[in-house]
């Protein structure tokens, strides 16, 4: 085998178009680096398809260990929602039959009665002289209601309520 070669001398350098001839000893040398370099090469690759395995593996574990943190953490969650939902349950029933006796409850229909007879005597209030009185002539008129203070009560109530409009008519 032959090749153009390269001369330095001490004048310079220059190329010669005349053959080198490669010794054998070269020719291992060369084939010897070569196959060191293609050996450094592929373990270089190796290496490289090593990492980025490891790399994918560390994405996917990744991924994994957040898929499942969100997924505890909903878990977690509904848990929370039903525990609360449990906790909220007897309350919510509660408040369910409140509201149904209060609707059922005689009382409720006296107050809107009581209410009307109220707007009334403030129309003409030489009627009675107080709430106090009022409640004393309605309770006597419906025994189903046992103490006049329930109805001073709900006349406070009306009272405050009529105040309230009051200003805001002023104020609008």
């Amino acid at each position: 085998m032959t090749d153009k070669a390269k001369v330095t001398c001490e004048g310079g350098s220059m190329e010669t178009s005349e053959p080198v001839r490669i010794t054998n000893r070269r020719r291992q040398l060369l084939s010897r680096s070569q196959a060191s370099l293609v050996e450094l090469v592929l373990r270089l690759e190796s290496n490289a398809r090593l990492t980025l395995a490891h790399f994918r593996e560390l994405d996917a574990t990744e991924a994994l260990a957040r898929d499942s943190l969100a997924a505890s953490i909903n878990l977690a969650g509904d848990a929370l929602d039903a525990r609360q939902r449990l906790k909220d349950q007897p309350i919510e029933l509660a408040r369910r039959g409140g509201i149904a006796r209060s609707e059922n409850d005689p009382r409720t229909k006296l107050r809107a009665k009581a209410k009307q007879q109220w707007d009334r005597w403030k129309e003409n209030p030489a009627r009675f002289r107080s709430g106090a009185a009022f409640a004393h002539d309605f309770q006597k008129h419906h025994p189903i209601i046992e103490n006049t203070k329930t109805v001073e009560n709900w006349v406070s109530q009306w009272e405050a309520e009529a105040r309230e409009t009051a200003q805001r008519n002023r104020a609008g």
